[in-house]
């Protein structure tokens, strides 16, 4: 049986009433209030808990809940947190997102922004967020559900949790930087996609001002914390004088806050013409700042405001090409940078160490064989990594037959169109047959008796609960493991570029091998993931860190101070 990781859950109406709300009844209340209000407490919320980190302040919490609640009731919610055997909230980022889009789409706007935090008891908006955690699951009727669909059904509801759960920002800031700076395919290259100078011209300023501006204002709200906001040393509304009092272009910052804010109102159209569920958070996603009434700036979710230093770029680059042609030379583009990134972490991680790492090994006539190629005393860790980003609509929508065909398509592949599973099957087939195995020029693959197939996703996708499980069914049907004894195939593991930066950060001293057994041991089905589950390696050297990609993160800021402070001394924009 697996070892079940630790699990929180969080509080809901129905816990305290003994009745579920309905989405109709949320909106009704909530179109009492004022949408900005709402819109700013929601932020100020992720921004005190510190829902960036992926977990949530406990202190600020039960403060929280005697600022949101009457005393009666707040005491009754930290009776039902204490009492429990297992971590119990009421706020947390999945919950305050849904709030705040349900807000931008039945709530009527005003002239100002009322800061319903320092109101008593919030004006009643607590319970709010009490009626929310009601509405942020799918219920499935399947009556007789495989086991197929049991694993969709796990990574539809796991994929929103692990995108609000623990996440290394330095990794996700460092890996953006080095793909767009460092790994993209040489301009001599049939792959080359000048993505710098088609970013300048479709938003109007330069990539480095780009990351510069997001550097800037990420660094403003992680610095934030409760105990300023409650003294008031501080606040989350910014505007454009916070930019341009430093030596910076105002058309520059313009051009920025184009990009990432947004007003309610623009909001309220997007979420309405496309919404696929109600954890679909597209739109904050693409416009992470509200622009409020006098050009107040807001960050509703600085976790969202990072992943633009990840994806702003080439998704603004993407949304401005004229056609499909174009489109698909950008993705091609990005899937090789991505490739080339993953191999220069693991090939870096790997020296000096019980690994030996080939990137993009070739049989004797050329052809690749995967995309790396571990060796570890006598195992093999087989690697194909997948730069393809799986569509809102297949994550958020709670359509199994459509998830499942992202899957196919993205990460399984046909046999005359072969990806990810497909890839590593054939390979390993090819490469270990007991009649005639296929030479693999300067790796010798003599005394290997066990391989290890891996599949790294870019989408986040690659981390979620079960699906190392489910491409493990699909992958029985068409590879039979017993064609290449007595060397052994192990099950499939798949993980998230985020997960495999962690193991990373361990080769110096430990066979790969070790990390992804110590998964299996705690985890046999890989119903888990390699983040959530414990593994004995990690508990017994200690959380580490890639070093390269903490240069990278540290590089980002130094060449924000550089842009925004030009021959100047070093300081905070603000």
């Amino acid at each position: 049986m697996p070892k079940t990781p630790p699990l929180g859950t969080y509080i809901s109406f129905k816990d305290v009433t003994g009745n579920s709300c309905t989405i109709d009844q949320l909106k009704s209340f909530l179109s009492r209030h004022k949408r900005s209000e709402v819109l700013f407490l929601c932020a100020l919320l992720n921004t005190v808990l510190e829902t960036w980190s992926g977990t949530v302040r406990k202190d600020v919490h039960e403060k929280l809940l005697e600022m949101a609640f009457l005393p009666e009731h707040a005491s009754r919610l930290k009776g039902i947190i204490s009492s429990s055997s297992h971590p119990q909230v009421v706020f947390h980022r999945a919950q305050i997102l849904f709030v705040a889009k349900q807000a931008v789409l039945c709530c009527q706007d005003d002239e100002t922004v009322l800061d319903r935090f320092r109101h008593p008891y919030w004006g009643g908006l607590g319970l709010a967020f009490l009626m929310a955690n009601d509405l942020l699951h799918f219920d499935f009727t399947y009556r007789d559900r495989t086991t197929s669909q049991q694993d969709l059904i796990r990574m539809t509801h796991s994929i929103p949790v692990l995108e609000s759960g623990t996440t290394s920002l330095d990794n996700r800031i460092g890996r953006a930087w080095l793909m767009l700076k460092k790994f993209g395919p040489s301009p001599s290259s049939g792959s080359y996609f000048n993505i710098e100078e088609a970013f300048l011209a479709a938003a109007g300023l330069s990539t480095d001002e780009y990351l510069a501006f997001c550097a800037a204002m990420i660094s403003h709200y992680l610095a934030l914390n409760f105990e300023q906001i409650a003294k008031m040393e501080n606040n989350i509304g910014l505007t454009k004088e916070w930019f341009t009092r430093a030596h910076v272009n105002p058309k520059s910052v313009n051009c920025f806050l184009e990009d990432v804010s947004a007003t309610p109102t623009y909001l309220a159209k997007k979420f309405l013409s496309r919404n696929w569920g109600p954890l679909d958070m597209t739109w904050f996603r693409d416009k992470p700042v509200c622009r409020l009434k006098g050009d107040i700036f807001v960050a509703l979710d600085t976790r969202y405001l990072s992943e633009k230093l990840d994806s702003g770029i080439f998704w603004h680059v993407h949304s401005s090409l004229p056609s499909h042609k174009d489109k698909e030379r950008l993705h091609n583009y990005w899937g090789i940078t991505f490739e080339n990134y993953m191999n220069w972490i693991l090939e870096q991680a790997c020296r000096n160490s019980p690994n030996r790492f080939y990137p993009s090994p070739k049989y004797k006539n050329g052809d690749e064989v995967c995309d790396a190629i571990i060796i570890c005393g006598s195992t093999a860790i087989f690697l194909e990594y997948k730069g393809s980003t799986f569509t809102a609509q297949s994550k958020y929508k709670g359509d199994l037959t459509e998830l499942a065909a992202e899957i196919e398509d993205n990460l399984i592949g046909t046999e005359t169109k072969r990806k990810g599973v497909r890839q590593l099957t054939q390979a390993i087939l090819r490469v270990f047959d007991k009649q005639t195995p296929a030479s693999v020029a300067d790796v010798d693959l003599s005394r290997i008796n066990t391989i290890f197939p891996v599949l790294v996703t870019r989408d986040d996708i690659g981390g979620s609960w079960g699906i190392s499980h489910y491409l493990q069914m699909k992958a029985d049907g068409f590879f039979n493991r017993r064609k290449v004894r007595p060397k052994t195939v192990t099950p499939i593991f798949c993980l998230s570029s985020e997960g495999m930066e962690g193991i990373s950060a361990y080769l110096q001293d430990k066979p790969i091998s070790d990390l992804l057994h110590a998964w299996y041991s705690n985890d046999p089905g890989r119903y888990w993931s390699f983040q959530t589950i414990e593994n004995s390696v990690i508990s017994s050297h200690g959380f580490k860190k890639n070093t390269d990609l903490e240069s990278a993160f540290k590089t980002v800021f130094e060449n924000a101070i550089q842009v925004i402070f030009p021959g100047g001394t070093p300081a905070s924009p603000g």
